[in-house]
């Protein structure tokens, strides 16, 4: 009678051990989604201020471009002032979120962005920054939609 005592207790342990990770899950992967989507927008809209909020301040953009194969490495500042001279962003783009995976305080994310000539895939990695999930890592290739 005991061990089936025991074994209740640790059941019911493990159930709720597992209940609380995935509502911290749950909310990690609509918090890092939203992350994705102010960085889209704030790229359609050119709006610098709201790219550098949702990446970490020493983030690396690489690019890849299907059109001449070129391999493209910026920091953040680089990418900022590409924005900012109009040489990314300023278009609405279709967001799919395809896939996002939390572990713990790091994440990654595939992102599709399409208009009717370009689409853009994206790997992203995340961190979480006390409450804030920033983008440490973009890795894009472009090619004809």
């Amino acid at each position: 009678m005991l061990n089936k005592n025991v074994l209740t207790i640790l059941f019911a342990v493990l159930f709720l051990a597992s209940a609380a990770y995935t509502t911290v899950s749950a909310a990690d992967d609509a918090a890092v989604k939203q992350a994705i989507e102010k960085y889209a927008k704030s790229t359609d809209d050119k709006d610098a201020s709201g790219v550098s909020s949702v990446f970490h301040k020493d983030a690396v953009v690489y690019t890849v471009n299907q059109f001449n194969n070129k391999v493209t490495e910026m920091s953040l500042a680089e990418y900022v002032d590409e924005i900012k001279k109009g040489k990314f962003g300023g278009w609405e783009r279709s967001l799919a979120i395809d896939q996002v995976e939390v572990y713990g305080n790091t994440a990654v994310a595939k992102v599709t962005l399409k208009d009717s000539k370009l689409k853009q895939t994206e790997f992203l990695s995340l961190v979480k920054m006390g409450n804030d999930w920033k983008i440490v890592s973009c890795s894009l290739t472009r090619e004809k939609a």
